[in-house]
């Protein structure tokens, strides 16, 4: 296994993104052009071990924890984080002890 993005990343900047999607003429999804949900700071730390067993009851595919403080309200799966045009698809957000202090995400590393 590769042990690119296997670096945990502190405080770095990020923007949560929503990404519509419409369907061509075939049905197929064409996604559309993202918009900002929340612009802030995030602890992004790649899961292995037993974390990423535990993770993975959750959202099978993930790879990576990323906490993201303050809470923002309304993530939810299928948006994304871009670090410098890293993007990080969301699999499950939680507000942690339920405080509306910090968001917890479960995503997938998806690259540029």
């Amino acid at each position: 296994m590769s042990r690119e993005g296997l670096i945990t990343i502190r405080g770095v900047a990020a923007i949560i993104e929503q990404v519509p999607e419409t369907q061509n003429s075939r049905g197929e999804p064409i996604p559309g052009s993202p918009t900002s949900v929340a612009t802030g700071s995030a602890l992004i730390q790649p899961l292995e071990g037993r974390e990423l067993v535990a993770a993975q009851q959750t959202f099978a595919e993930v790879t990576h924890l990323i906490s993201w403080v303050p809470f923002v309200a309304g993530v939810k799966p299928k948006m994304r984080v871009n670090v410098a045009g890293v993007f990080y698809d969301i699999g499950f957000a939680r507000n942690v002890d339920s405080q509306n202090r910090e968001l917890e995400l479960l995503a997938v590393l998806r690259g540029v």
